[in-house]
């Protein structure tokens, strides 16, 4: 065991240090350096994470530290219950070969260990919730003391992901389900567990009721607001899926689920197969009004894997496993040899001949803030003989997009935060940054070519000068950064 634990550890270290870091990440590392009990998009769980991992490191192990070992912990959680699965034949390093390469050949749900992102928390209490639940099955008899623990897994998971709540409702449904069949009933363990759940998901409620169940509302929208009816949306969802899992395992998984539904005597099936198809039941509801992200799906995917690693390692032709290895194994090269910033990323970047596209989202951030520096440096110059004692010292910068603020705060830590002006409502920014914009002080604005032109945004601010910025290894895009004042409401 301790070997492809060890092998998984370094593995997603190596990723970690090496992939660029993702709009998203420099997003939940912002939260990190403004810890709050909860946030408008999400719990506050990856806001701890990030937060703890920037207290120790600088750069991507200063965001991503823990994702690496929560995933091998997850790995090791795998293992752990296949060796206690009663009756389960195969021989116990066979089993942990093929959970290993399954992981490994699954390029959404292996990549995930080297990001910072809240799915891994998710996953992990989750898998804890699942697997406590399953040597609870065999109990003689629960006590209140067992629904403490219980409780206080599945309602950390919640602390990560909202995913939690359904899957987390689907286990404990599972698990009274399988204790009432033997007769066992139980009030005090699942009331227990569920007041447990309650207490330790106190800091989602309490910012949620400062803030008008905001997160809430946003979620339900985000995921169930109305839309227009098209069958297209659930077909893009099943094919991203598909390539995100690998098509041979996303295949093999969904016959074996099909095959498996009605399975009422194995707990393992039942515990795993109830929150999986519950996820699967929300998401195919939600795809057919409005497109959903794929990888929403992945949690389902993450806690069936002992299960998978069961059902799959019986079948007699193995030839698919063949395909799913191949197909993952050459999606993770390309994958990270693409957006490797290292050695390679001197022969990559410039292939694109100044223009990576959408790549560029994610490799023009290393390349863009050492300019920014030199210019906002230079008008600080100038604008210290001028400048209001009201005023900042240094010149405040700030963006349009969310990302932008996240990714550039990332890289300019020496400097205030940056200061996001998208009008999100009750958004993280616009919490963070109440108070921030001073009326008639200088702020320089980053903007795409596209905003300059189209003065977007711009009907708030009185532009004293602006000058046009030329990226290295991103010659064809053009960014603007812009001198102004913030007007005064009666300006």
């Amino acid at each position: 065991m301790s070997f492809y634990l060890m092998v998984n550890l370094l593995l997603h270290l190596l990723l970690a240090l090496i992939l660029p870091v993702s709009n998203d990440e420099a997003y939940y590392w912002d939260w990190g350096q403004w810890l709050q009990w909860s946030y408008f998009d999400h719990p506050p769980g990856i806001s701890w994470m990030t937060g703890l991992a920037s207290y120790f490191f600088e750069g991507r192990l200063g965001i991503r530290l823990l994702s690496p070992f929560l995933h091998t912990l997850l790995l090791a959680i795998h293992m752990r219950m296949l060796e206690e699965l009663p009756g389960f034949s195969i021989r116990r390093e066979k089993s942990r070969s093929f959970l290993f390469f399954l992981w490994l050949s699954s390029p959404g749900l292996f990549l995930m260990g080297s990001l910072a992102l809240p799915d891994m928390g998710l996953w992990v209490f989750l898998q804890l919730g699942l697997w406590y639940s399953l040597k609870l099955c065999y109990r003689s008899h629960l006590k209140a003391q067992e629904g403490l623990l219980w409780g206080t897994l599945l309602g950390a998971a919640a602390l990560f992901k909202y995913h939690a709540f359904p899957m987390g409702f689907s286990i404990g449904v599972g698990l009274l389900f399988l204790r009432l069949r033997e007769g066992k009933r139980e009030p005090m363990f699942f009331i227990t567990g569920l007041l447990a759940a309650l207490v330790i998901l106190s800091p989602l409620w309490y910012w949620n009721i400062q803030h008008d169940w905001a997160s809430f509302r946003f979620q339900a929208a985000h995921g169930f607001a109305a839309g227009r009816f098209s069958l297209i949306f659930p077909l893009q969802a099943i094919l991203a899926c598909a390539l995100i899992v690998g098509p041979p395992l996303f295949y093999k998984s969904a016959s074996r689920i099909w095959l498996k539904k009605g399975e009422t005597s194995d707990p393992l099936t039942v515990l795993t197969l109830l929150p999986v198809l519950t996820l699967c039941c929300l998401l195919a509801t939600a795809a057919l009004r409005k497109p959903i992200l794929p990888h929403w799906i992945l949690p389902g995917f993450a806690i069936a894997m002992p299960w998978l690693v069961k059902e799959l390692s019986s079948l007699k032709t193995q030839n698919w496993w063949r395909w799913q290895l191949g197909y993952g194994s050459a999606l993770l090269v390309v994958a990270t040899l693409t957006l490797n910033p290292l050695s390679l990323r001197s022969l990559i970047i410039p292939s694109f001949a100044g223009d990576p596209g959408p790549l560029s989202e994610i490799t023009v951030w290393d390349e863009l803030a050492p300019t920014l520096r030199q210019q906002l440096s230079t008008w600080e110059q100038q604008l210290a003989h001028i400048q209001q004692n009201a005023c900042e010292n240094s010149l405040p910068l700030a963006t349009y997009r969310w990302w932008g603020a996240a990714q550039l705060h990332l890289r300019l830590q020496d400097r205030s935060p940056v200061l996001s002006l998208q009008d999100l409502s009750a958004g993280f920014y616009n919490e963070r940054d109440k108070g921030r914009l001073q009326s008639d002080c200088p702020l320089a604005i980053l903007l795409t070519a596209d905003q300059w032109r189209d003065r977007a945004g711009l009907d708030k601010i009185e532009v004293l000068g602006q000058e046009r910025l030329v990226i290295p290894q991103h010659e064809k895009q053009s960014w603007v950064l812009v001198l102004g004042r913030w007007k005064t409401p009666s300006s």
